[in-house]
């Protein structure tokens, strides 16, 4: 599994976010994260949508959590931009291979896919964020 860039930036914008109780600018949040203002909305757009951050419109606009960051789980960030956790496609769909019934390998891929499932179940961004 390789996590998608808009993962791994929506992890760390979150991250960044709950650093501090205020309102960060948005050209702030991407010069900080290396990214243009206009693609940290996008990034920003299904954490909104989940309520984990609130926008701010305006000249001094930005964003801020809308959550506290011991309430944020990661695997709901994979949720809200609609990514799973699966190690192969043949755990998701199983009909694309004719050996899926007896596959030793896709057994396998399955246990390692829940235990990551369920170890980011069980992490924060708070977690994550401790020193």
């Amino acid at each position: 599994m390789k996590l998608t860039v808009t993962i791994k930036y929506g992890i760390r914008m979150l991250s960044l976010l709950s650093k501090t109780k205020n309102r960060i600018n948005t050209r702030k949040i991407a010069k900080i994260m290396g990214v243009s203002p206009l693609y940290l909305r996008q990034i920003a757009l299904p954490l909104e949508k989940r309520g984990f951050i609130k926008s701010f419109r305006g000249k001094n606009g930005g964003y801020a959590l809308a959550k506290s960051p011991d309430k944020i789980k990661i695997i709901s960030i994979f949720n809200a931009y609609n990514e799973g956790v699966e190690l192969s496609e043949c755990i998701t769909h199983p009909n694309i291979c004719k050996n899926t019934p007896n596959c030793e390998t896709r057994k396998f891929l399955i246990e390692i896919s829940n235990n990551l499932k369920e170890m980011l179940r069980n992490k924060t961004i708070a977690d994550i964020t401790k020193p």
